[in-house]
């Protein structure tokens, strides 16, 4: 099996659809805790967005953990 890897790398779509199920799933569900794992080839190009969601993760029971995989720059993650 291959897998194609593609960009632009556009994190703050998908943080902010899961930020948005963590916080009702939290309401429903206080105990549980989630952790979501990104791995990317390439740098991000939204990072305003995607720190901003980052924020907004940060005051839900989530972790978050991006590893970079390649020959891409990854300094600003």
């Amino acid at each position: 099996m291959k897998v194609k890897l593609s960009g632009p790398t556009y994190f703050a779509p998908l943080l902010n659809y899961i930020n948005q199920v963590v916080s009702f799933t939290s309401e429903e569900f206080p105990k549980k805790y989630f952790t979501i794992l990104i791995m990317t080839d390439g740098e991000i190009h939204d990072m305003e967005k995607t720190i901003d969601e980052v924020v907004v993760s940060s005051t839900l029971p989530i972790s978050i953990i991006i590893v970079g995989v390649g020959n891409a720059n990854f300094t600003a993650m």
